[in-house]
Formats: structure tokens, C-alpha cells, sequence
């Protein structure tokens, strides 16, 4: 194998990795981003349920009946 041919092989070998490197550090944020994700999840369905809750209890009150906080 000629000298060419070798440095050429040790530049393929370390963009291989570089490569492998910045792979790795994809999968890392990914898998943070993924936990982000379902915390964020979980607070929507929270709140979607608390909305809801204040929803259904709301239904029985006549705003227009109820004497504003001043009086």
C-alpha cells in the first residue's frame, strides 16, 4: 500500500469518528428531548383535567346572579 493510500484511509478512519462522535451526542440530546417531551405531556393532561374539572363544576352558577367582591 503506497503512502497515498494509507492517508487516505487514516482521514476515512477519522471521519468515521467524528462521525461516531456526533452520532452519539445526537442520541444523547434525543434522549433528553424525549424525557422533556413526556414531562410536557403529562402537565398538558393535568391541566387539561383541571380545566375540565372547572368546567363541569361552573355549569350550576349564573354569573349574572352572583354579587361582584365590592359589594
Amino acid at each position: 500500500m503506497d503512502q497515498q493510500t494509507s492517508d487516505r484511509f487514516v482521514n476515512v478512519e477519522m471521519l468515521c469518528a467524528h462521525l461516531q462522535h456526533d452520532v452519539e451526542q445526537m442520541h444523547h440530546v434525543l434522549l433528553a428531548l424525549q424525557s422533556d417531551l413526556k414531562v410536557m405531556q403529562q402537565q398538558l393532561e393535568r391541566l387539561q383535567t383541571q380545566v375540565s374539572d372547572i368546567g363541569q363544576n361552573d355549569e350550576g352558577i349564573d354569573p349574572l346572579a352572583e354579587r361582584p367582591p365590592h359589594y
